[in-house]
């Protein structure tokens, strides 16, 4: 009787011990699989993420020089980047183009020895010109029932620095009682004639940190230009945002027929436009 039940006791024992060491494992197996599950939630969440911000990151690309200084982008180049009939339309947006000629605050006027002429500077957006960027300290003032969209039509319209605006800049044209300046652009044609072309312009807005610099839209520079034989239309620089960062690598291989690519490290005498991705 005795040894039954030793033998009851024992059966007993090694079943309660293995119970407990199979609860163990199976909580342990529990515990890891709930870690791997999160794990993976975690990192399928950060996929998602980092895939959305590339989606929605702006995604901006620069026609330079192969040694990346700033290349005269000729009519060609900028009819490619047209947003509505360029070959490159489907993939970018917010194209920027900027043209600078000299003007001249009246018809007759001298400037002072040693002194340049200022710039009146068409522009599509305010974005084409750095001056204008808020990273160097610049603020954009509009006037009331105007906005940056004024810079896509080809209204004679424009920018002025605060300091021209008040009257304290000298060798500048005043702002007359309608709110308008009349300038004289002073282009050099290709004989190298230098010609006095008028423009009256409404004042639109303000810009801090500037002075004497005067910005129109860029079509009222294209036809200023057309006034005389300058030669063919360039662009100083161009730049624009991709539109689908999905499509870059496809607009890259399609542009790589005609641009080289970032990075080129062709002949030094090799004169090609090269395409900046950034």
């Amino acid at each position: 009787m005795r040894k039954f039940v030793f033998v009851i006791s024992y059966a007993l024992k090694r079943m309660t011990r293995d119970a407990i060491k199979s609860l163990i494992l199976i909580l342990v197996a529990a515990s890891f699989t709930i870690l791997i599950s999160e794990i993976s939630f975690s990192l399928e969440k950060q996929y998602t993420r980092m895939n959305e911000a590339y989606e929605t990151i702006d995604v901006e690309g620069f026609l330079t020089m192969k040694d990346g200084t700033e290349a005269k982008v000729y009519s060609k180049y900028i009819k490619m980047f047209s947003e509505t009939i360029g070959e490159y339309s489907s993939y970018i947006k917010d194209l920027c183009l900027k043209r600078s000629v000299y003007y001249l605050p009246s018809e007759n006027y001298t400037p002072p020895d040693g002194e340049a002429l200022p710039n009146l500077i068409g522009i599509s957006r305010t974005k084409a010109d750095v001056s204008l960027l808020p990273v160097n300290k610049a603020e954009i003032t509009y006037y009331e029932n105007y906005d940056e969209s004024a810079f896509l039509s080809d209204s004679d319209i424009c920018l002025v620095s605060a300091k021209l605006a008040e009257g304290k800049s000298t060798g500048t044209p005043r702002i007359d009682k309608d709110g308008y300046i009349t300038l004289y652009a002073y282009i050099e044609l290709v004989s190298r004639e230098m010609v006095k072309v008028p423009i009256k312009l409404k004042v639109i807005g303000t810009y801090t940190n500037g002075d004497k610099d005067i910005y129109c839209p860029w079509p009222v520079i294209v036809e200023t230009l057309k006034i005389g034989f300058t030669g063919d239309l360039y662009s100083e620089g161009l730049k624009f945002t991709i539109t689908d960062n999905l499509k870059i690598d496809e607009f890259k291989e399609k542009a790589s027929k005609i641009f080289v690519p970032t990075g080129y490290m062709g002949n030094d005498k090799d004169t090609t436009i090269n395409m900046l991705l950034l």
